[in-house]
């Protein structure tokens, strides 16, 4: 099935849940003909059409419900108006008599709402209208302090009260309006619209769209997913004699798919600046059982659209980087867009999972992807890390990360979009993005911020930033491992003392040759009775670069800037010189054995030496505490 039908199907499914009553404040489920809008100006009438009083609307309570025709859902079409509540200049018919333009707007929304009245509109609508033929809004306006310069381009919505039992009927969640409204929009859209075959459900006679309705990632938002530019400008002639050969949907069709995804992706939608992924299921059932040890909390309610929270969430955070238990039997979509341009929200994926395979895919990325900080505290990769440490830096714009890291948006989207279907269709990591993760954590410099720059300065050394993008990255080249190596020797993170791997033993060097340096300077401070050694730029650190692209001769600069470092703790503590000697002799042994003692650049292998040395160091440090 279709992205489109799957989403009227969701629409179809999850009637129960439109937001008739407004309570969601522009992120329900919206009637058909109904649009989000944010009100500013309130007027209180009875229902003979008299003025009682306007006010300003309370800015949290400003987003409303209005009925709007089919064509003008994204308010883009002319001076045509909304169906009920609109901006002053629609409404008023005492605004600036002597503009033209004003009066044609006017007399467009007088006569639109006749037509609904004339069709059997609530008394509500036809109180609105006898007080709107008086022409003197403006005039009440003033009186009651409310217009301003701005009023003209503000939106009026309507409170209607039954003066013989004082019932207060708000138009804008009133049921028996909006529904009002839509069947009258169904008559008049059957009457005056072109039909054809709805070619989204195979329906014949069906009145047709042109426009399709934008504000699918947030209200403001114009770019639409469905668009088309007039025939002189060539978009499909040559192809198509006319555009309805191209597409043909019909209107509430239309309306049911771009309603569901723009209240998918406000609800449960993992949203992030141009991008949004958003995975649902159109069935409804019970909550119970959908997601093992999930709080009631994310659930909800007993009973839960199968797009519910609680399941929304759980696959964010899967697609995220936070394994978590996922009921089993469903059947996942999996829909993700980016804006392309202003006017253009473009569809990037979308996928059909039956949940056995989806499950099987998101155990996959949490097994292949697991690992450990310096810290021992295991993480799971997440698409921000990945695309972090690739294409990560602290200078240059874009978009930006804890403790100053920036990545350029258009980079940022890109590398997401061909990320998610590794995780959701079990895809390979792409061996690009891993060779230019290591290209990137292989140049500390790029993770430097300006020590001077209190906007951009982490609380933590960036020395420490950058070390845990290391991590990130040894992540990242054991998922490469798991994909390709096809049963080949794959790296975990314990220290592998046998293997003749050049690039894994020169990695080895380097956490020695780092060590050696920062517990020297460990016990100097601690002799001279200062305080603990805050982290610095090692010699190894200074090397680091030139010592991957040659590293037989780097090694040797390393190890000449080291002999004060050895000298001292042959001196102080010889047992640690002892052991940290005997380690680089078993290494550079092993290194000539395989004759990989060469300055032959090295490759991604050369990081997990040096994680697994270092973890090493570390381990043997926690034994001697306890000891």
């Amino acid at each position: 099935m279709s992205w489109p039908s799957k989403l009227a199907e969701t629409y179809d499914k999850c009637t129960e849940y439109i937001d008739y009553a407004n309570e969601y404040k522009g992120k329900g489920l919206l009637p058909l003909y109904h649009v989000y809008f944010r009100a500013s100006i309130e007027v209180v009438l009875n229902t003979k059409g008299d003025f009682l009083s306007a006010s300003r609307v309370d800015k949290e309570d400003e987003v409303t419900i209005g009925p709007a025709p089919a064509d003008y859902l994204n308010k883009s079409v002319g001076e045509s108006p909304w169906g009920l509540d609109d901006k002053l200049e629609y409404l008023a018919g005492d605004y600036q008599n002597d503009n033209e333009k004003s009066m044609h707007r006017h007399k467009a929304y007088m006569n639109q709402l006749k037509k609904w009245i004339d069709d059997g509109a609530p008394v509500a609508v036809e109180a609105i209208y006898k007080y709107l033929s008086k022409a003197r809004l403006v005039k009440d306006l003033k009186d009651t302090d409310v217009f301003n310069e701005k009023s003209n381009k503000e939106f009026v919505r309507f409170i209607v009260i039954d003066q013989t039992n004082q019932e207060r009927c708000c138009v804008w969640r009133n049921r028996e309006i909006i529904q009002s409204f839509i069947t009258h929009q169904r008559y008049i859209q059957n009457e005056e619209r072109n039909k054809g075959i709805d070619y989204l459900t195979g329906e014949n006679d069906v009145p047709l769209m042109r426009l399709a309705p934008a504000k699918i990632l947030s209200s403001g938002d114009t770019a639409k997913i469905i668009s088309e530019n007039t025939s002189n400008q060539f978009t499909y002639v040559g192809r198509y004699k006319e555009v309805d050969q191209v597409r043909q949907i019909g209107i509430e069709s239309v309306q049911k798919v771009h309603f569901a995804l723009s209240w998918l992706i406000a609800r449960q939608g993992y949203l992030e600046d141009t991008e949004a992924i958003v995975c649902w299921t159109a069935n409804v059932k019970k909550s119970q059982g959908l997601i093992d040890d999930i709080s009631s909390e994310l659930l909800g309610n007993d009973v839960e659209v199968e797009t519910s929270k609680g399941f929304a969430n759980e696959v964010n955070k899967a697609i995220e980087g936070y394994p978590k238990e996922i009921d089993p039997n469903q059947t996942v979509n999996v829909i993700g867009l980016d804006k392309q341009s202003k006017g253009r929200l473009s569809i990037t994926m979308y996928y059909e999972i039956q949940s056995k395979q989806f499950l099987e895919n998101i155990a996959l990325w949490y097994n292949t992807c697991k690992w450990n900080l310096f810290s021992n505290k295991e993480f799971t990769l997440s698409l921000n890390n990945i695309i972090y440490c690739a294409y990560g830096g602290t200078f240059g714009d874009g978009f930006k990360q804890d403790n100053g890291i920036n990545v350029k948006l258009k980079l940022y989207t890109k590398a997401k979009s061909r990320l998610v279907p590794c995780i959701i269709q079990k895809r390979k990591i792409p061996k690009d993005i891993v060779h230019t993760a290591v290209i990137n954590v292989s140049q500390p410099y790029r993770f430097k911020y300006d020590e001077n720059d209190k906007k951009n300065k982490s609380k933590i050394s960036w020395i420490l930033n950058w070390k845990k993008y290391i991590c990130i990255c040894c992540a990242i080249v054991h998922k490469y491992q798991c994909d390709y190596m096809d049963g080949e020797e794959v790296y975990e993170m314990a220290l592998n003392e046998t293997t003749t791997d050049r690039n894994y033993l020169f990695g080895r060097l380097l956490a020695v040759s780092e060590k050696i340096e920062e517990i020297a300077q460990y016990y100097k401070s601690k002799e001279s009775g200062g305080e603990k050694v805050k982290v610095r730029e090692t010699n190894t650190l200074k090397y680091w670069t030139t010592y991957t692209m040659r590293p037989a001769k780097t090694w040797s600069v390393v190890e000449s800037r080291l002999l004060p470092y050895i000298s001292y703790l042959k001196s102080k503590h010889s047992y640690l010189e002892d052991s940290y000697s005997q380690i680089i002799e078993q290494v550079v042994d092993l290194l000539e054995q395989g004759n990989g003692f060469t300055n032959e650049p090295l490759n991604e292998n050369y990081l997990l030496g040096y994680y697994s040395q270092k973890a090493a160091f570390r381990k043997d440090m926690e034994d001697n505490k306890d000891e």
